[in-house]
Order: structure tokens, then C-alpha cells, then sequence
């Protein structure tokens, strides 16, 4: 009998574990390499660093386009495709400037590392006022 309820105890636990109960509560992986999973993968650049890069649903590289997660976490991809990481970023088409972290997502409702603040929608505000500043096309 203590054999019997042994197994059907192994075998209750192992029927818990496969369902995902518990992986429901698990911590959320931010990056993966799988295209398929998440489309964002490293890659290494011309320096030798590792960098982050987003493809799209097509395949492609994104390059000068704004990118954004599963967990709503904004990034920006230059035109070489590389995400920015611990900058400022001037956006052309809103006059408006973003900080990203060094996590490559973009700061928002927080003070930057350099002082500055950045509001909901992760602009810099400036006494109150979001700063915009429009760039001429020459």
C-alpha cells in the first residue's frame, strides 16, 4: 500500500508540474534568441561588441523604426538595426528627445542617469513642458 501511494504521489506531482501551474508565476524572460519566441537577437557589431537587434515579422532587419516588446518596453532601432542603449535619441518626427537605458528600453515616468526627467510617454520634460525642437531638412 505506502508503494502504491508513493507512485500516485510521483505521479500527481509530475502531472502539477507538466500543466504550467507554477510557470505561470514564473519571472518573464525579457530576451530570447529565437526569432519565433520574441524577434529580438544579438548579434555582434563591426567593434566586436554584442548588440541587440529586432527583426520584423517578415524576416527583416527593423532599422530606423521604433520596436516595442511584450511587455510594452519601448526601443528604438538605428539604421544600422542596433538598438540604442544609454543615450539620448532625437526623434525627427516628433521634435522630441528619448533617453534609453542600460537595459536598451526606452525611460519613462524617472530621472535619467545624467539628471534629466522624462514623463509618461518617456519624452524629456523641462519645467513642466515636454522639450521639442524641430530639425530643419536641408
Amino acid at each position: 500500500m505506502k508503494k502504491i501511494v508513493t507512485i500516485l504521489l510521483t505521479l500527481s506531482i509530475m502531472l502539477i508540474m507538466s500543466s504550467g501551474v507554477f510557470a505561470q508565476n514564473a519571472a518573464s524572460i525579457p530576451w530570447t534568441d529565437s526569432i519565433r519566441d520574441m524577434p529580438f537577437s544579438s548579434r555582434t557589431d563591426s567593434s566586436g561588441q554584442e548588440r541587440w537587434v529586432y527583426y520584423k515579422q517578415d524576416g527583416s532587419l527593423a532599422q530606423s523604426q521604433w520596436v516595442q516588446n511584450h511587455k510594452y518596453d519601448w526601443y528604438y532601432c538605428s539604421e544600422d538595426g542596433f538598438l540604442l542603449k544609454s543615450t539620448w535619441f532625437h526623434d525627427p518626427a516628433d521634435g522630441k528627445y528619448y533617453y534609453f537605458g542600460d537595459d536598451w528600453a526606452m525611460l519613462h515616468d524617472t530621472t535619467t542617469p545624467d539628471g534629466y526627467t522624462v514623463g509618461s510617454d518617456g519624452a524629456w520634460v523641462k519645467d513642466g513642458q515636454v522639450v521639442v525642437e524641430t530639425v530643419a531638412n536641408n
